[in-house]
């Protein structure tokens, strides 16, 4: 019997970047990509601010922005005892786009989509989800991980593909991307389901410590490309005429010429202040307990810790490009109260825009995060974000003891993503300007489906018949992880450089 064809195929790539693909397709290298290209509507697809995996991922998918679905990074930008709390699936304020598809009766299958974890039990399919804990609870069905061990099949988890210093992580990314490939072929043979979405994390792993010194990206960057491109088209062979294929990433990626230490200045400028603990012997550590700690302070044999009693700004998590004003009534030792907090505004404001440019022009500006956004959620954003002049500097909470240092990660994300969109209804080899939220309204429209209403994307090209509406979905996009995982979670992500 032949295998059955996939109405929809949704192939994620994290960190693809539309400038590094259109330059390795001009050069020959991404054959499958090409052919797609001709046969496909393709274009920029602009990422959230900031570009980042968490809120990325969760926009394409639910179609509105941060401000309404809640996910602004991996972890919640906002703690009254000022220690991280790591976001999940069950964090999600808008129905995600594989629960909606099987709320209309299609078979899903969703694989290694960040965010995801625990596993949903979609009915008649199924989730490979993404967790950065060490759990064996990844998939629903439960029995799925075994039923591919036993077929000699990748069945591992994100946690073990990630990058740890190996000398051979890119030989090994590439074991996973093929792995990751034919797994899915055999998963739609002997699991067919109507819509499948796979996201592979490799470019964005390979361009962060692979990235190199230059404007253009390393031959291990390069490489890591064409083999996104044969698993592509590996998963196309899935597909037919009538499916709809969307290729996207959650963004970009370019280098990183500098670190900006964002508590370093706030304390030059006497808007933050540290102290020095004695790190007692046999005294846990980040590396033993991330969860009894934070990026907050400098693990030595002396700590040195924000002093929060004598601090009015401090940025609340890694990658949000924000800043928290330290409030009375809201933190744990707050210090700000509602009449001194617009004279500090400005004390702020002042002090950044004093951190220049080689041409003198300021390198951040500081905006309320109800300027950027909206929704039912906005609260949970960070008071303030850092609009940087562009995205060559990262700024980070460490506490390293200088403003500006050398990066940590020579790649770092930027707001170009990619997308390619094939079907019946798109014209081929047709220019397209996407946002990231536009992505799921589109999925439902040209698939006949209802498309919610308070929705921020709108569908690419009119459909052939206008699209019914349904009320928007509240809710989460699954259960909530274990106190245990959300620690280990946070672990896995210290390794790999986020703090």
């Amino acid at each position: 019997m032949e295998d059955q064809k996939l109405k929809l195929l949704v192939f994620g790539v994290d960190g693809a970047s539309h400038a590094v693909l259109q330059q390795l397709m001009a050069r020959g290298l991404l054959p499958n990509f090409s052919a797609l290209r001709r046969r496909a509507a393709h274009g920029v697809l602009q990422s959230t601010f900031p570009p980042h995996t968490a809120p990325g991922w969760a926009s394409m998918f639910t179609g509105v922005s941060p401000g309404e679905h809640g996910i602004y990074q991996f972890w919640s930008t906002h703690s009254a005892d000022y220690r991280f709390r790591a976001m999940n699936a069950a964090d999600y304020g808008r129905e995600p786009c594989w629960l909606t598809l099987q709320r209309h009766g299609l078979k899903v299958g969703a694989y290694n989509i960040p965010m995801t974890h625990p596993p949903a039990d979609l009915q008649g399919g199924y989730m490979i989800s993404w967790p950065l804990a060490k759990t064996l609870r990844y998939t629903a069905p439960g029995n799925l991980m075994h039923e591919l061990m036993q077929a000699g099949l990748h069945y591992h988890s994100d946690l073990v593909t990630m990058y740890r210093g190996q000398e051979d992580y890119c030989e090994q990314a590439r074991k996973f991307i093929d792995g990751r490939a034919e797994t899915c072929c055999f998963l739609q043979k002997n699991r067919p389901v109507d819509a499948l979405f796979v996201v592979f994390t490799e470019v964005d792993r390979v361009s962060h410590y692979y990235w190199g010194d230059a404007q253009a990206p390393s031959a291990a960057v390069e490489q890591c490309y064409v083999d996104i491109d044969r698993a592509l088209g590996t998963l196309l062979t899935l597909t037919d005429d009538q499916t709809l294929v969307v290729v996207a990433s959650d963004h970009g990626f370019g280098l990183c010429e500098a670190d900006f230490s964002v508590h370093e200045f706030l304390q030059q400028h006497g808007l933050l202040a540290t102290r020095f603990e004695r790190q007692q012997d046999g005294a846990e550590t980040a590396h033993d307990d991330p969860g009894a700690r934070s990026w907050f302070d400098d693990p030595a044999s002396y700590r040195r810790l924000i002093d929060w009693s004598r601090t009015d700004f401090y940025m609340p998590t890694p990658g949000c490009f924000g800043l928290n004003a330290n409030r009375v009534g809201r933190e744990a030792q707050g210090r700000l109260t509602d009449e001194q907090l617009p004279a500090a505004e400005e004390r702020l404001k002042r002090a950044l825009a004093q951190v220049l440019d080689d041409q003198g022009q300021p390198w951040f500006r500081l905006v309320r995060a109800d300027q950027v956004y909206a929704g039912a959620r906005l609260t949970d954003a960070p008071d303030y974000l850092l609009i940087p002049r562009d995205f060559s500097v990262m700024p980070t909470p460490s506490l390293t003891g200088q403003v500006w240092s050398t990066p940590t990660q020579r790649g770092v994300h930027r707001p170009d993503g990619i997308v390619f969109i094939r079907g019946s209804n798109f014209a081929q080899d047709a220019a397209l300007q996407a946002r990231i939220e536009d992505i799921y309204p589109t999925i439902l429209a040209h698939l006949g489906l209802p498309v919610p209403e308070g929705l921020e994307g709108h569908w690419l090209l009119e459909p052939p018949q206008e699209p019914r509406r349904e009320p928007g979905r509240k809710g989460s996009g699954g259960p909530r992880m274990s106190e245990e995982e959300q620690r280990f979670m946070d672990s896995q992500l210290q390794q790999i450089g986020y703090f």
